[in-house]
């Protein structure tokens, strides 16, 4: 009899260590996802200050390890030897203090550091006066091992902003 009592204890005990386990990472996800859309917002509105005609899109792709999720726009683009700088702290592609954009020069750096939080890299495809592509490539932690072909969909295009 007090084997089983023992027993029961020990299963209880490792019940609540299960349940305190999985609403920590249950924390740990939404964290997480808090953080990949704030990245996404922050390139979305860097989109919508840049593009003053043409197109944004908003792209998800789905591939077996990873997800990539990406903003491509019309806007005026950055130049290559830029492109590095942007993701410093305080630092934007028109460094000069008569440039035409606001901000602080934090989205990018802040959004890096989120991405790397999430063991995932951010990619820049730019040219100047003909547009950008940032996407973030993060972990497909949803995937549990199943076989996903490459689907690509745009979610939000934002079609001739004048």
């Amino acid at each position: 009899m007090q084997e089983q009592q023992l027993q029961l204890k020990q299963s209880s005990d490792e019940l609540q260590r299960q349940n305190k386990e999985l609403e920590l990472s249950k924390i740990e996800l939404n964290k997480k996802a808090e953080d990949l859309e704030q990245s996404i917002r922050n390139f979305i509105s860097n989109s919508l200050k840049f593009t003053h005609k043409g197109y944004i899109k908003f792209i998800i792709e789905a591939f077996q390890n990873n997800i990539k999720i990406s903003v491509q726009d019309t806007s005026i683009g950055i130049a290559k030897n830029k492109q590095k700088l942007i993701f410093q702290a305080f630092r934007q592609a028109d460094g000069s203090t008569s440039r035409k954009y606001g901000g602080t020069g934090l989205g990018l750096s802040i959004t890096k550091e989120f991405v790397s939080l999430l063991k995932g890299e951010i990619q820049i495809d730019s040219k100047e006066n003909e547009g950008s592509t940032f996407s973030i490539v993060v972990p497909n932690i949803y995937t549990n091992n199943r076989k996903i072909n490459k689907n690509s969909i745009t979610i939000s295009s934002l079609d001739t902003i004048n």
